[in-house]
């Protein structure tokens, strides 16, 4: 077990399974076609064979991802770094399906509540895609910003629904009849949506709204401003990366091209004749 978790983990000690990541993605894609094939409500009746094949098959599928799920923790040098990262916690609501049942609960209701962890099936499809690690160092290189910001939003977002709540339940009692209808209207203002379902009718509610309105710009403004400063950094950061290889690389390649001309030109010099001595005379004969 040992040499196993050396061979099949990553620099950060988390269960790496080299080739058989392939596998993964290719079962973690068929599930998403399933998915999108039973979606149609008329494939079940156009072709009942098939779709009761595929039914079988995405019942089955949560028992391998358990499986996986069991085989990385046991796999990874770093168990708890591995179950609480994004990844980990993925792979545990995908396999929710299949382990549930285990523990008890209603095979037919934990089916049936729990098709919508179908759909981070689609996480799993990116677990080591080149494409999307840029966007993964992205984010990480403006954490802070983005907790400083989303922290920021949620304070408004509690200040303005409990605002437009007392401001209105009085007026609408049938619209704004608690609490998560304030949150409602606070969040479709402050993210300038604007359906219109709920209106506010008195001055003081009309005022609230106003002023998440107005935010409602700034918010939408600011983590587009912070991922677009932050690519912009990372493409500038890889283009000078990629000069200055190609720089390294040109600088190496003529050195070794003046080192072998030097070579060829010592080669080809033809041996030093032996000079007369300067103290013996000219003409010994005379």
């Amino acid at each position: 077990m040992g040499a196993l978790k050396h061979k099949w983990t990553d620099s950060r000690g988390i269960a790496c399974f080299g080739v058989w990541e392939k596998v993964v993605w290719g079962v973690a894609i068929l599930w998403c076609l399933s998915f999108t094939i039973l979606a149609f409500p008329d494939f079940s009746e156009e072709a009942p064979g098939l779709a009761s094949l595929i039914v079988g098959f995405d019942k089955y599928l949560p028992v391998f991802f358990l499986i996986e799920y069991i085989l990385r923790i046991a796999v990874s040098r770093a168990r708890l770094r591995y179950i609480f990262s994004f990844m980990g916690l993925v792979d545990l609501v995908v396999c929710l399906p299949a382990l549930l049942p285990l523990l008890g609960v209603d095979e037919a209701s934990v089916l049936y509540s729990l098709r919508i962890v179908e759909l981070f099936c689609i996480f799993k499809i990116i677990r080591f895609n080149r494409i999307f690690a840029p966007f993964a160092q992205i984010f990480k290189s403006i954490r802070k910003e983005l907790y400083i910001f989303f922290g920021l939003f949620f304070f408004l977002h509690y200040f303005f629904a409990m605002g437009i709540y007392m401001a209105e339940r009085k007026a609408q009692p049938e619209v704004f009849s608690s609490l998560l209808d304030g949150f409602w209207f606070a969040a479709v203002s402050l993210t300038t949506t604007g359906y219109g379902d709920v209106v506010p009718v008195t001055v003081l509610g009309k005022v609230f709204s106003g002023f998440m309105l107005v935010l409602g710009v700034a918010v939408v403004a600011v983590p587009t401003a912070l991922i677009t400063s932050s690519t912009t950094r990372l493409w500038q950061s890889r283009k000078l990366d990629m000069i200055e290889k190609a720089a390294k690389q040109a600088s190496v390649a003529a050195s070794a091209q003046l080192a072998a001309s030097g070579e060829e030109a010592h080669a080809e010099q033809p041996p030093h004749s032996a000079t007369p001595d300067r103290g013996a005379p000219a003409h010994p004969g005379k």
